[in-house]
């Protein structure tokens, strides 16, 4: 029996996994650019395959900066929600507080 065709495209998926991967690690330590507007598409059966590495990096960056827009937003929503939580567990001291501020 013939797998060098498994073989092959195994060996290609572990390279791409590897690239994505070392992308990622660089992705991660830039600082990202708030100020554009842009979006993406998560629906799976629309996204077109990237045909370049370029266009791959380009979309991965993307998404991390979206989802990293997410992480943002959503820390600064439970932060509120605990300050919220904690204003109505302790009203004497939070309105003491607000008196001294």
């Amino acid at each position: 029996m013939d797998i060098s065709f498994f073989t092959l495209t195994y060996n290609r998926l572990r390279q791409r996994i590897e690239e994505a991967n070392k992308l990622s690690q660089e992705l991660l330590k830039e600082k990202y650019e708030f100020t554009k507007n842009e979006t993406i598409d998560l629906d799976y059966e629309k996204i077109l395959i990237p045909r370049t590495k370029k266009a791959a990096e380009r979309a991965l960056e993307k998404a991390y900066q979206i989802f990293y827009t997410f992480e943002l937003d959503y820390q600064a929503k439970r932060r509120a929600r605990q300050e919220r939580e904690r204003c109505q567990l302790y009203p004497k001291e939070t309105r003491n507080l607000q008196q001294k501020l």
